[in-house]
C-alpha cells in the first residue's frame, strides 16, 4: 500500500539530502527521551525506521547495540559513514512486512517517520511495527501534534523554503491508536520547536 504523496516526499529528500543532513545531524531528543529509552532497553537488536542519514544508527552501534536502518531516500543513505552503510537499506515504511518477519527486533525507533503519511497508511505501518517487535519490547515514536491541524502543506523548518506535506495528530488520538494496537504507553514528552508541537512516546508491546 503506497501513500499517493510518497513519491513527492521521497523526491524532496533525494533532492535536498545534503541540506537536510546539515540541518538535523546535531539534533538531540528533548527531555532526555533517547537516553531514557536506552535505560529501558534490555534487548540488543534495533531497527530505525526512516533513519534518514543514519545518525541514530551510528549512535546506537557506538554503544554496543545491533542497529539497522531503513529509509526511502537513496540520496540520504549515500551520505552514511562507511562504518554503518552496510547496515542501512532503501525501503518504504509502508512495506515493512515484506522486508522482515514478525518478532524480528527488540526495539524499534520511528522518529518523524509518519508525519508525511496519510493516517490510514500510517496505521498500517504502525501495525507492521507492532508485529516486528518481540513480546514485551519497546517502540519509540516521535510525531507532530495539534488540536487544530490535520493535514497541511507548509514550509519545512529543516529545509527552509521547501514545502512538505505534514500530518498532525491530537494527543488523545495518537495515544488511542497505539493502545488499540495493543501497545502500552510508558512515557511521553511534548516539546515545541520554531513552528510546531511534537510528542515523543515510549511504549511497550
Amino acid at each position: 500500500m503506497q501513500d499517493i504523496n510518497q513519491k513527492s516526499t521521497t523526491q524532496i529528500y533525494n533532492d535536498w539530502a545534503i541540506q537536510y543532513k546539515k540541518s538535523c545531524e546535531d539534533f538531540v531528543f528533548p527531555g532526555n527521551m533517547f537516553e531514557y529509552f536506552l535505560d529501558e532497553l534490555s534487548g540488543k537488536k534495533i531497527l530505525d525506521v526512516w533513519c534518514a542519514f543514519w545518525r541514530d544508527v551510528m549512535r546506537l552501534r557506538a554503544v554496543w547495540y545491533e542497529a539497522y536502518g531503513i529509509d526511502i531516500s537513496q540520496e540520504l543513505l549515500t551520505l552514511a559513514d562507511s562504518s554503518v552503510s552496510h547496515f542501512l537499506f532503501e525501503w518504504d515504511i509502508t512495506n515493512l512486512d515484506k522486508l522482515y518477519s514478525n518478532s524480528s527486533f527488540d526495539w524499534i525507533i520511528s522518529s518523524v517517520s509518519i508525519v508525511h503519511l496519510d493516517k490510514n497508511i500510517a496505521l498500517k505501518a504502525l501495525e507492521d511495527i507492532f508485529n516486528l517487535l518481540q513480546n514485551s519490547w519497546v517502540f519509540f515514536l516521535t510525531l507532530k501534534i495539534s488540536e487544530s491541524w490535520d493535514t497541511i502543506f507548509k514550509n519545512s523548518t529543516s529545509l527552509p523554503g521547501v514545502q512538505k506535506k505534514y500530518v498532525y495528530y491530537k494527543e488523545s488520538e495518537i495515544l488511542k491508536i497505539l493502545e488499540e494496537i495493543w501497545l502500552n504507553i510508558y512515557k511521553t514528552h511534548i516539546y515545541h520547536n520554531e513552528t510546531d508541537d511534537w510528542m515523543s512516546i515510549i511504549c511497550k508491546k
